[in-house]
């Protein structure tokens, strides 16, 4: 947004708050101001946790791959008690034919 020459209007703060609570942000912005930012989250099967136990009991280490940005991906990792959290990572596109 600032990028683009869009005033924050002080929710800079806010969206870093919400990104280190697992939540990836989005700005609703009118004109050149950013009049809105709404927080959204992935809530987690309730059997996600039960089956991450289930693989470290097994003495693997678990990794979570994602293209969320780091706060989202370390904060959501954290609360599944996931290992190792790679973020921002996109796919890679095969041009070979």
């Amino acid at each position: 947004m600032e990028a683009s020459g869009i005033q924050m209007n002080g929710l800079a703060e806010a969206a870093a708050r919400l990104a280190s609570e697992g939540k990836t942000c989005v700005f609703v912005a009118e004109g050149d101001q950013v009049i809105g930012l709404l927080g959204l989250s992935d809530v987690p099967k309730a059997s996600a946790a039960d089956a991450l136990k289930v693989l470290k009991n097994m003495g693997l280490k678990v990794a979570m791959i994602t293209g969320d940005n780091i706060q989202t991906a370390r904060a959501v990792g954290a609360t599944l008690g996931i290992d190792q959290v790679f973020a921002e990572v996109l796919p890679e596109i095969n041009q070979k034919r």
